[in-house]
């Protein structure tokens, strides 16, 4: 598979909370925060787990808790991927990729460092 990340990620899974975006309620998804386990972060995007397929296009507010920070970074994001991930102790688990598209500079900066390479 084709490398399509611009940013060196940080791999390695923690917590995280996700709000959608909807403009009207949707039946089949939270309406307020949920927690998700981050699979990999980078200073342009995050991945993560999730218990069923989220639309391309969908837009997020994201409440990332980094290990060594006290406060969570608030963002908003955009998802641009999702693939059905079938493992033994998983049957029916999503890895769901989101974009950013606001990021505080700082926390970006913070990413980027924590990740050891600039992109």
């Amino acid at each position: 598979m084709k490398e399509r990340r611009k940013c060196k990620r940080i791999v390695k899974s923690f917590l995280s909370w996700l709000m959608f975006m909807w403009k009207r309620k949707h039946p089949d998804y939270p309406n307020g925060w949920d927690m998700v386990t981050v699979r990999d972060l980078g200073a342009g995007g995050i991945l993560f787990n999730y218990e069923q397929p989220v639309a391309i296009g969908t837009n997020v507010k994201l409440r990332i808790m980094f290990p060594f920070l006290k406060k969570p970074m608030h963002c908003t994001g955009k998802i641009v991927r999702n693939e059905q991930v079938n493992t033994y102790r998983y049957p029916s688990i999503y890895r769901i990729a989101a974009e950013f598209e606001k990021i505080k500079q700082k926390d970006k900066e913070l990413i980027k460092k924590t990740a050891g390479k600039l992109c």
